[in-house]
């Protein structure tokens, strides 16, 4: 019994120890482990970037930081999320390089760590900002929206617009879809969704355009950085820093965000602890560059430039023109608001100033000019300053061109206005383009061509045309962002390798990182022209140049529409370089000079100086003629046999011919080449001109003879010209004219039969104005290897338009004054994109 009672008391014993042993492994275990996550923590590489903040901003942060490395570094991203902005700024205190947070960091909110925060000082900058616009159709007069007028306009109780100054009409209101980061913020500063009325939601800021497009009665908020197009417009809203009894509207944009002006609005800071390591450093400078931007604009934020965001800019700005600025603001009249912008450029063309500062006082006086009815002059002179002293902002020089203008064709609704402000559009999406921000240049292409289609421009043609070229590139950047992800994950894979590799040399035109793809599987004419595309233009020979130009020309044969224009582009510039380098009249340089024309560019001047000729300029004598003497056939006679050797004859210097009646005395001139009578009625017979040799152009007007078979025999002759004729029904008489090129029967209203076009020669050019009587165009089918200009204008019976897509050579068409229904019109432009059409 004793046995058994000791034997449980020590297993009982045994089993509170076993028990204890394992907390403390547990415990020893855990102390551990926390032990291993302090190093790791406090333990990183020396190339390795250390930066925390919200989880959202994980994929940006990344995206940058992939891009960063490009640009021949090997740093590493470590980044820790964290929910709220004291939480960043403690792992900033602790052992980060730098926090992203959205808003400033209020040392307040940090306790005890005040002290420690104000002493390390982090470098602050303003990388991006998310901002809200309210959006209304143009026929809407709703003016401005304080935010107690945007709290009534979205709560339930607001239904007419009648309450805000508009019609009784039902407000319709449109947004995004509640988990939308737009959304949360906008019920945040606003209305929460629980207070708000019925809203309309919508998948993408693009799509709540659309609804409102077409609804002249509709209101909704969207992505400030979604481009708005012509027909809406944003309500700008009053700033909560106006003084009372002064209202001040702002229109969302990096100086109102960062001003604090624009109240739907919140940026992104950037801190960078002022001891971090060289990459981190680098990385924030690399953030700041336009690279980094054009990456903040992908990722559906507004940049903010970096010269702007200088702190040391705006206080040197405020501490000089601070106190004149308030002044101006708060006084009713223009007139001082003028003359601090004029003293604001006089210091700029006066002075050497950092860029920053230039670009802030040039808006600055931009600003102040466009609140007076009287500035258009110093706003011109804003923008002009700007793009002289700080070319890298020539895109918002276009931009402040364009506001110009916009505003005057808003106020005048004259077509000339809205041609400047789209060539100034046009100006910023080349721009953008050269800087390689594709997505940027697509929205600012659009918004040109539907300000185009609404003031009826001509610029129409040319903004569709090219609309799709836009469009390609912009898609490039998202498949590029995609086969970034891939390559990550797969580095290796070959086939991504050379997908990235086409994409950064034709889509991105960015040779210097596709030379980065390369390998030995690549074929031998990428890796030699590849590194060489990648130098600087001015490095390059003349043998290089060539070579790379001809090269470039295949690339843009194989590319889409988007990348070859880009190719074409590059072809030129290298073109252009070799016939700089080689100065030499040979094949070469005829060669060059081809393929450049070619390409759409210009040739160079020859840069040595050419012997002046010493053959004089053709004098071409003129018929001298007493008070009311008329050019009667004796006349002219006179004149032939004076003047025998007349190799030109043209009314400048026969005078009218309105009293010819035989061109006999013709037969005299054996070295004319040129003839032009214009006014022919009364000559009764055309075999004189059979006699004439050489003679290679006629224009005759007003042809009255019947008999038109003695100009077959005319078989030297290039053009003819048979104009505003009543006689000529036919014209079979060009079968044989082998050499005949160009062909005008303008305003030969008894013309109906084109058959003779079948056999005769192949044309470059037919004008067919105003032959009122032709129906049938199938004969013109034959030329579809030749002919490159038509003029099909006042053709009043032609209702059928599809046989001219068979003349692909087309590149000017006049369909003027023609009775064609839209939908052909279309139909035709999109069988024949390269052809100029006249409508």
């Amino acid at each position: 019994m004793r046995a058994a009672i000791f034997t449980t008391s020590s297993l009982m014993l045994l089993h509170s120890c076993l028990t204890w042993v394992r907390w403390i492994f547990l415990v020893v275990a855990l102390l551990v482990l926390s032990c291993a996550q302090v190093m790791a923590e406090n333990h990183f590489t020396q190339s390795e970037v250390r930066i925390a903040g919200p989880g959202e901003l994980k994929a940006f942060a990344t995206a940058l930081f992939t891009e960063f490395n490009k640009t021949n570094h090997q740093a590493a991203l470590n980044f820790k999320s964290v929910q709220r902005t004291r939480e960043a700024a403690f792992a900033l205190l602790s052992n980060r390089d730098m926090v992203m947070v959205w808003g400033k960091v209020d040392p307040s909110l940090l306790g005890r760590q005040q002290g420690r925060w104000q002493a390390v000082q982090p470098v602050a900058d303003i990388i991006g900002a998310q901002a809200i616009s309210i959006i209304v159709h143009q026929r809407n007069r709703l003016k401005t929206l304080s935010k107690e007028q945007l709290q009534s306009l979205f709560s339930p109780r607001a239904r007419k617009w009648s309450e805000f100054g508009g019609q009784k009409k039902t407000i319709h209101k449109h947004g995004l879809s509640r988990a939308d980061p737009i959304s949360l913020m906008f019920h945040d500063r606003v209305l929460p969704p629980t207070r708000c009325g019925f809203i309309m939601r919508h998948r993408t800021s693009k799509d709540v355009i659309a609804a409102i497009t077409t609804d002249p009665y509709a209101v909704g908020y969207i992505d400030s950085s979604t481009q708005v197009p012509a027909s809406l417009r944003t309500v700008p809203l009053n700033s909560p820093l106006a003084k009372i009894g002064k209202s001040l509207a702002v229109k969302p944009n990096a100086q109102s965000i960062r001003d604090g002006k624009y109240f739907l609005s919140r940026a992104l800071v950037l801190y960078t602890n002022p001891q971090a390591l060289k990459a981190a450093h680098q990385f924030a400078e690399f953030i700041r560059s336009e690279d980094g931007q054009t990456l903040t604009r992908l990722h559906g934020m507004m940049p903010s430039y970096r010269d702007t965001n200088s702190s040391s800019v705006v206080s040197t700005f405020d501490t000089l023109y601070g106190p004149d600025l308030k002044r101006v603001q708060a006084t009713k009249q223009t007139d001082d608001d003028l003359t601090l912008g004029r003293q604001l450029l006089q210091a700029v063309n006066g002075l050497k100033l950092e860029p920053s500062l230039v670009e802030r006082m040039c808006e600055t006086a931009f600003e102040l000019a466009q609140n007076a009815r009287t500035g258009q002059v110093l706003a011109f002179q804003s923008a002009g300053t700007l793009a002289a002293k700080h070319p890298e902002r020539r895109v918002r020089s276009h931009m402040m061109r364009f506001d110009i203008y916009y505003a005057g064709y808003r106020v005048s609704q004259q077509t000339i206005d809205a041609d400047r402000a789209i060539t100034s559009l046009i100006n910023v999406a080349e721009q953008l383009t050269v800087e390689k921000k594709f997505s940027e240049a697509q929205d600012i292409w659009a918004q040109a061509l539907d300000i185009a289609q609404k003031a009826g421009s001509w610029h129409i043609k040319m903004l569709t045309d090219r609309e799709s070229a836009f469009e390609a590139r912009a898609l490039t950047v998202k498949t590029y962002a995609q086969l970034s992800k891939q390559i990550i994950g797969n580095p290796q894979n070959k086939v991504l390798r050379h997908r990235m590799l086409m994409l950064l040399l034709t889509g991105l035109d960015d040779p210097v990182h596709a030379a980065d793809y390369l390998d030995a599987t690549t074929s031998e004419s990428m890796r030699i022209h590849v590194p060489l595309a990648a130098e600087a233009i001015k490095h390059i020979d003349a043998t290089a140049a060539l070579s790379l130009a001809e090269w470039y020309v295949q690339l843009a044969r194989d590319s889409d529409l988007g990348a070859a224009e880009l190719m074409r582009k590059r072809a030129r510039k290298y073109y252009t370089r070799f016939l700089e380098l080689h100065q030499q009249e040979d094949d070469l340089r005829t060669r060059a000079n081809l393929g450049l024309l070619k390409m759409g560019g210009k040739l160079p001047q020859i840069k040595k100086q050419r012997r002046k000729s010493s053959k004089r300029r053709q004098h071409h004598p003129r018929l001298s003629l007493a008070k009311g003497q008329l050019v009667t056939d004796a006349v002219l006679a006179d004149f032939i046999a004076s003047n025998a050797s007349l190799s030109v004859l043209t009314p400048k210097q026969i005078g009218s011919s309105t009293h010819l009646t035989h061109l006999d005395s013709f037969t005299h001139l054996q070295q004319l080449r040129v003839l032009h009578l214009n006014d022919a009625g009364k000559i009764v017979n055309l075999q004189p001109l059979t006699r004439l040799p050489k003679l290679q152009e006629l224009k005759l007007s007003n042809l009255a003879v019947q008999d038109t078979a003695p100009l077959s025999r005319l078989s030297l002759l290039t053009t003819l010209e048979l104009t505003e004729s009543s006689t000529i029904s036919a014209v079979p008489f060009i079968n044989g004219m082998k050499n005949l090129s160009s062909l005008s029967l303008r305003g030969c209203t008894q013309l109906r039969n084109l058959n003779a076009l079948t056999t005769g020669p192949r044309l470059k050019q037919l004008s067919l104005a105003r032959c009122t009587d032709i129906i049938d165009l199938s004969p013109l089918g034959t030329h579809k290897d030749s002919l490159t200009h038509l003029n099909l204008s006042h053709l009043g019976q032609i209702n059928e338009v599809r046989m001219l897509a068979s003349l692909r050579k087309l590149r000017h068409l006049d369909l003027s004054h023609t009775k064609l229904e839209p939908g052909d019109l279309e139909w035709l432009k999109r069988q024949l994109p390269a052809c100029r059409i006249l409508q």
